[in-house]
């Protein structure tokens, strides 16, 4: 089967949270569901995750600015997929649910990437629990990606992009364009080397570009990746802002 993962990321402001005054505690409780049918409507997976929230209450202010994050791997034949996906906060028994439609390609004779993802945030991984199916998890960290929050431009930085490359084998290196558009216009281009393959026969590949570099508007990454005669592409879209909460 092919590689694929599915993705929740909730905001802790969103969920109800309870403070005991007596205790001093917070507490609240969530559940998520994942269920991807294929194209006759059976079930070919199912995830679930259920995890009640308690701590100390003078942490709760900062607690909901965070938000929980969770990441499930499977393997999927080619085909047309629907997932759907359920979040229970079960302290207000509120249900809020999305369904996505998953298009698995056949597997590549050839040179191949995987989507391309605007990273959030990368965070921390134990180096000793071997993960190596989790295509967001690479030698530095573990990739959050951001699900489609605008982004400010407010402190200034930088912002990274994240994608999979999977070189045919034994074919010459393989060759990357990066275009950045806004409105549809090329703004920026680049053609940065691409490493050797790890294990796995993967590159994976960060793009760092500094904040400064982007005006307030829409853009479009194009990712083009070649290896001799063949070549494939992948989009990411993104919106800048000027200041948080714009």
């Amino acid at each position: 089967g092919i590689h694929e993962a599915v993705l929740f990321e909730i905001p802790i402001a969103n969920l109800t949270l309870t403070a005991d005054a007596e205790k001093k505690l917070y507490r609240g409780h969530f559940a998520l569901l994942a269920v991807v049918k294929n194209a006759e409507g059976a079930v070919v997976q199912r995830f679930s995750h259920d995890s009640p929230l308690e701590g100390p209450v003078d942490r709760l202010e900062g607690l909901k600015r965070g938000n929980v994050v969770f990441v499930r791997n499977f393997r999927l034949s080619p085909g047309r997929y629907t997932v759907e996906t359920v979040a229970h906060d079960r302290e207000a028994n509120h249900l809020s649910a999305r369904r996505a439609i998953l298009i698995v390609p056949p597997p590549r004779t050839g040179i191949g990437m995987s989507s391309v993802s605007v990273i959030k945030r990368v965070d921390p991984v134990d180096a000793s629990v071997k993960d190596p199916d989790n295509p967001f998890r690479f030698a530095d960290g573990k990739i959050i990606p951001n699900l489609g929050e605008e982004i400010s431009r407010a402190g200034g930085g930088s912002l990274s992009f994240y994608f999979i490359v999977y070189p045919a084998a034994g074919a010459e290196k393989p060759r990357l364009l990066l275009e950045f558009l806004l409105d549809g216009e090329v703004v920026a281009r680049a053609t940065p080397d691409l490493t050797a393959p790890d294990e796995q026969g993967r590159i994976p590949y960060v793009a760092t570009v500094p904040m400064d570099t982007f005006k307030s508007g829409r853009y479009e990454l194009r990712a083009v990746v070649q290896q001799g005669p063949q070549a494939v592409e992948e989009h990411a879209f993104f919106t800048i802002h000027e200041e948080a909460g714009k």
